[in-house]
């Protein structure tokens, strides 16, 4: 779970946005404060039966260790990264290569929220049943400049990832991911910005690596990746102003959990 951006696009908060307050609609219709941003994801992990969550934050973003604490609230065993700087998404989760060598990873943003039932299930079977090395929760994209867009052929292969295009006709984007070791040691090699050529990419003059273009070198490199669409599926990205004030204003189902009780911190 990396936690070590900026959120400059939402100006000054009083929090992290990944443990900013949100409301949430349930089932019976009503409304009750989610309590954190973070939620859906953090229980879309349990739901999975995650053995460890590393939250991977910058210095000077204690507020989160400080409201996730150990994790016990979730059911879940948090452990805190702390990096100095981070040249991007795909750098901050590489920093986690001495932790998850060797695991099946399962991925998410915390400043993402999801209403979808236990959405690692489906992505870990299609890990096995398809042999891949990646699987990529999808979603209708609703701003597809701003979302990494996936290119899928009929039998659910990736063929692209193509990230925040400028105009497409592609339908979903990418949201959530599980992978095998194979996937951890590839981005463990090629996730810093030097390490790629343009070639590489799947942006012209990109100054950044996003996770998505680790994804799409990889297909290029012989790994294969998965697509499972959750066509029903919603997700809300509050990274930028409209969406988080969209949530604040309207609230968010968040189902990620799926069936089990709620282990929301009391």
């Amino acid at each position: 779970m990396p936690a070590a951006g900026f959120g400059r696009r939402l100006g000054a908060l009083p929090w992290s946005k990944e443990v900013f307050p949100i409301p949430t609609l349930h089932g019976d219709g009503g409304g009750s404060p989610i309590g954190l941003a973070c939620d859906s994801l953090l229980r879309a992990f349990r739901a999975a039966d995650a053995e460890r969550v590393f939250v991977v934050i910058r210095d000077g973003k204690w507020d989160i260790p400080g409201v996730l604490l150990d994790g016990r609230g979730w059911e879940l065993d948090l452990a805190y990264l702390v990096v100095p700087d981070s040249e991007g998404l795909a750098d901050t989760v590489s920093r986690t290569w001495p932790f998850i060598r060797g695991a099946t990873v399962l991925f998410g943003l915390p400043d993402i929220l999801l209403d979808v039932s236990n959405p690692f299930e489906s992505m870990l079977e299609a890990l096995e049943e398809k042999s891949a090395d990646v699987a990529l929760g999808l979603f209708p994209a609703h701003r597809p400049r701003a979302a990494d867009m996936v290119d899928l052929d009929e039998s659910g292969r990736v063929r692209a990832v193509l990230p925040k295009p400028r105009h497409t006709e592609l339908e979903f984007a990418w949201i959530l991911a599980a992978w095998k070791p194979s996937f951890s040691e590839f981005l463990h090699e090629r996730s810093r910005v030097e390490s790629f050529d343009r070639r590489s990419r799947s942006r012209e003059g990109a100054s950044e690596v996003y996770l998505g273009d680790v994804v799409h070198a990889a297909i290029g490199q012989g790994l294969t990746v998965v697509g499972v669409p959750f066509r029903s599926g919603r997700y809300l990205d509050i990274g930028t102003p409209e969406d988080l004030a969209d949530a604040l204003r309207t609230g968010f189902p968040g189902r990620a959990g799926g069936s089990r009780n709620d282990p929301r911190p009391r």
